[in-house]
């Protein structure tokens, strides 16, 4: 690999580390502004969960500027998901929603497995299940992971 692009590597690398935990307004989009298109179910993964996806469409959580994210359980602490835009009905698969999540309308952030109000990551490190906080970003339709604890 070459010097200029390993330095520009492990800069990015250390510029996620540097702001992890990142803020919901380290990532803004433009102001929540939703459509009212239907999801388009054109894989079989998708049809599987159809009805959720179409609640979610309507009334998930918003997040970004014109998407919501549907969601279903699939285990005692565990959801499944996929990002719905309202505008073109695109439908994107979310990240495993461990321990739940957190987004904001506005923001381009998905916190998985957040911490409780209070909770610290060394008292999440105690517990049996031991998952910490991950932090995606949505960029081009897909979430891409910046960081964890």
């Amino acid at each position: 690999m070459k010097p200029l692009a390993l330095l520009t590597l492990l800069s990015l690398g250390s510029a996620f580390a540097a702001s992890c935990p990142p803020t919901f307004g380290s990532y803004p989009t433009a102001a929540w502004n939703p459509g009212t298109a239907p999801p388009i179910l054109d894989t079989p993964d998708k049809r599987l969960f159809r009805t959720m996806v179409r609640m979610g469409a309507r009334s998930g959580d918003p997040f970004g500027d014109r998407y919501r994210l549907a969601t279903w359980g699939c285990g005692t602490a565990c959801s499944q998901g996929v990002l719905v835009d309202t505008r073109t009905g695109q439908v994107t698969p979310a990240p495993d929603l461990i321990l739940g999540h957190a987004v904001k309308a506005g923001s381009r952030l998905l916190v998985v497995s957040p911490l409780d109000p209070g909770e610290t990551v060394a008292q999440r490190r105690q517990m049996a299940v031991n998952v910490l906080p991950t932090y995606y970003v949505f960029q081009d339709r897909h979430f891409v992971q910046i960081c964890d604890h």
